[in-house]
């Protein structure tokens, strides 16, 4: 019962710095606060033919970002084809985002859910760093607020439903159709959709080795627990430092990511951000043989057929049933 009401009290305390942070974004231009949420798998083809129900489907993602202060959205959209659903995927649309803020903003508050796999990890962390310490944009400051586990409701939820309820009667044959039925599933302000390419994703994960020397030890000498982390900062004047804390009013604790573990010092470097990906990522064979059986059949009109003929597939590439997002203090670490 203890732990219960913990459980609770983080859950209203994590709302509550929402809402705080929601007024002040609305009425100070230097601060911006965002919400993100990647929707569950939008499988196409989505067809109402009894064949496909034995066919593998191609899977398209969309990670939504929700601006608190003026409502707009920005949905960034892709799909198997063209990149995965990782960390440094998740990190370079948030970087995009950045790069589309107001010149006044100066400060970038996050709001997302606790999935370790995608946006609780030093992946994720380096991106943040790199933008505070990065001269070419104007943020000075990002914090990054995780909702409590299993109490992640927040206004990308709404969006989610615009569009399911709005390819709900449709017919979706590509990925493409998924990003027009984005543009039009909500009619005052639509939301934005972004197509990424594949070399549009950056790798994070080698930026975060060259950045966090020290990935684990606190200055307080304590081992840094990454999956209990509920706050995140970044500041452009402590460019070797992240700020944490494991509870939403507890004090700010400190890792100094250059501290190598014999004690020394990596000297302040600018490094280079690499693409994540040399070419697309290949698709099974078997599903690409599910796709093409359905152009075959005509379930799939012709227009489509050269899309689904171009998708880069192998033989080694072990096809998968689609991942559920893990929102779970239990997950693995992912680097």
């Amino acid at each position: 019962m203890d732990e219960y009401k913990k459980h609770m009290a983080r859950k209203m305390q994590s709302r509550l710095e929402k809402e705080k942070c929601k007024q002040v974004c609305k009425s100070d231009p230097s601060v911006a606060a965002v919400a993100f949420d990647l929707q569950q798998v939008l499988c196409c083809p989505k067809i109402n033919v009894s064949a496909l129900y034995y066919k593998r489907k191609l899977s398209t993602y969309d990670l939504t970002v929700y601006n608190l202060g003026d409502k707009s959205v920005i949905c960034y959209t892709w799909h198997e084809g063209i990149a995965g659903r990782g960390s440094c995927e998740i990190a370079t649309c948030l970087s995009k985002y950045v790069q589309t803020l107001p010149q006044t903003v100066r400060k970038l508050v996050f709001f997302s859910d606790t999935c370790g796999g995608q946006n609780r990890n030093q992946n994720f962390s380096a991106m943040c760093l790199h933008t505070v310490t990065d001269y070419s944009t104007n943020i000075e400051c990002i914090e990054h607020l995780y909702f409590e586990s299993g109490h992640s409701q927040m206004e990308c939820d709404s969006v989610h439903s615009a569009i399911e309820n709005a390819c709900r009667h449709q017919n979706i044959y590509a990925p493409t159709d998924y990003y027009s039925v984005v543009r039009s599933a909500r009619r005052n302000s639509p939301y934005e959709a972004v197509v990424m390419g594949t070399e549009m994703f950056s790798d994070y994960r080698s930026l975060s080795q060259i950045l966090l020397k020290n990935k684990t030890k606190a200055t307080d000498g304590n081992v840094v627990n990454w999956l209990k982390v509920k706050w995140f900062k970044y500041e452009r004047q402590n460019p070797t430092t992240i700020f944490y804390k494991y509870d939403y009013t507890e004090e700010f604790r400190m890792i100094d990511v250059t501290c190598e573990r014999r004690g020394r010092k990596a000297a302040a470097k600018g490094p280079k951000i690499r693409p994540l990906y040399t070419e697309p990522p290949k698709i099974s064979a078997a599903k690409h043989a599910d796709l093409l059986s359905l152009c075959k059949e005509r379930a799939i009109p012709s227009d489509y057929h050269p899309f689904y003929e171009a998708l880069i597939h192998d033989v080694s590439v072990k096809d998968t049933l689609p991942e559920a997002d893990v929102d779970d203090d239990d997950a693995d670490v992912v680097e």
